[in-house]
């Protein structure tokens, strides 16, 4: 009997340190992971101890040994999968602060946006324009709704410019000029600034990220973040996020929004690809970058 209840210790003894080295490989190795990888294993032990003290049975013994190693069992899968969301959430904000920390770079980056609209009837409407950033600036050029040429407009966060293919400019705070300006549905875009989708990215998301292939197939290894919204601020975000980003430099390769129905937004889909890092006047982001001078500029403030 001696013998057995010895034998059975040394199982009951080995079980413990597996369940402990799995808890330790799991978690970091700094001094916090390793007080709750020990105050686990105590439980573990004090539940087992106090079990096997009520009954001396060595058959109970195992039985009660052996339904313990389910709840341990249970903890450790809470733990692994606790503990890899969580790296997998650190890894998608330091790629997402990569991301912010380029765009904060004087570099000028061109994408080609696709906007979809919601329709009558089920149907959709899309809209395609290209956007230049650099920094808080931004230029939109669309083609109009009918006819040749291009409209250009821009600003940053505080102002706003239109520049028509006919008639006069307008100049004026973002609020003042998108509603007086007939065109103003060019700056109805929700890539007006990158770093401001990151910043709400980082905000408002549950993240997770993945290393993968870029959508071209022209690069072998692309930073793919995504995000859920996990709660709803004053203004209507989308409810999926998803970004492609350069796992070194940081920089937005791919941008997709994606909104909920049930939103009322007036968007359901946005999109938007980089294609390149184009040299541009130095006046490119002002209005008079795009327009003759002789055109009439009307300050809408």
């Amino acid at each position: 009997m001696t013998k057995s209840n010895h034998s059975f210790e040394d199982l009951q003894d080995r079980e413990d340190r597996l369940i402990e080295s799995l808890l330790q490989r799991t978690l970091s190795s700094d001094d916090e992971d390793a007080a709750r990888v020990s105050r686990l294993m105590d439980q573990i032990r004090n539940d087992n101890t106090t079990a096997l003290a009520s009954d001396s049975r060595p058959g109970r013994q195992r039985l009660l040994r052996w339904l313990s190693l389910p709840v341990a069992a249970t903890l450790l899968v809470i733990v692994l999968f606790v503990s890899s969301s969580s790296n997998t959430s650190e890894a998608a904000m330091a790629a997402l602060d990569r991301s912010i920390e380029a765009e904060q770079t004087p570099a000028v980056r061109e994408y080609a946006v696709t906007i979809t609209l919601p329709g009558s009837g089920g149907t959709v409407r899309r809209r395609n324009h290209t956007l230049f950033v650099r920094q808080d600036e931004f230029v939109v050029a669309a083609a109009p709704k009918t006819g040749p040429g291009r409209i250009w407009a821009g600003g940053n966060s505080e102002t706003r410019w239109v520049v028509p293919r006919n008639g006069p400019v307008y100049v004026g705070q973002k609020e003042s000029i998108q509603k007086k300006q007939p065109d103003r549905r060019v700056l109805e875009t929700p890539f007006l600034s990158v770093e401001q989708i990151l910043e709400r990215t980082r905000t408002f998301y549950h993240l997770s990220i993945q290393t993968t292939t870029s959508r071209d197939g022209r690069r072998e290894s692309i930073s793919r973040i995504t995000g859920h919204r996990k709660r709803t601020p004053r203004i209507v975000i989308p409810e999926f996020v998803e970004i492609d980003a350069d796992p070194d430099s940081g920089v937005v390769q791919f941008i997709r929004l994606k909104w909920n129905a049930e939103d009322d937004s007036r968007w359901s889909e946005a999109t938007a690809t980089l294609i390149g890092t184009p040299d541009v006047p130095d006046n490119f982001f002002q209005h008079a970058g795009h327009h003759d001078e002789r055109r009439r500029v009307i300050e809408t403030n």
